[in-house]
């Protein structure tokens, strides 16, 4: 089964919206969906990713998010097709329409 049929599969069975997920189960959803794939073999994803944003960007005011990167897209519950930049991912998209992070996040929003 595909990453994305996997990411389905396991927003229905948690039967939250995506946007509820991601804010405050996107660790126990990556941990998940990698766990429905079999776990972290060679070949299937690079890893799962925590990133603590905060620290990657110096803000201290992005939130820190968990997500799927595999072969190399980035991948959580709001995105389960994949998209190529982490920004892009809904969450960071939504923040950088908020002034005080357009310039952090840089021209890859949506």
């Amino acid at each position: 089964m595909k990453i994305s049929d996997e990411i389905r599969a396991e927003v229905s069975e948690m039967g939250m919206h995506p946007f509820d997920i991601n804010d405050g189960y996107c660790e126990d959803f990556a941990n998940n969906v990698i766990a429905r794939m079999g776990g972290y073999r060679d070949g299937l994803c690079e890893t799962e990713v925590e990133i603590e944003t905060k620290g990657q960007i110096g803000c201290q005011d992005l939130p820190g998010h968990v997500w799927i990167v595999c072969d190399g897209l980035h991948y959580d519950a709001e995105e389960p097709q994949g998209v190529d930049d982490w920004r892009e991912l809904p969450l960071f998209a939504r923040l950088g329409r908020i002034d005080r992070y357009k310039e952090l996040l840089g021209g890859l929003l949506r």
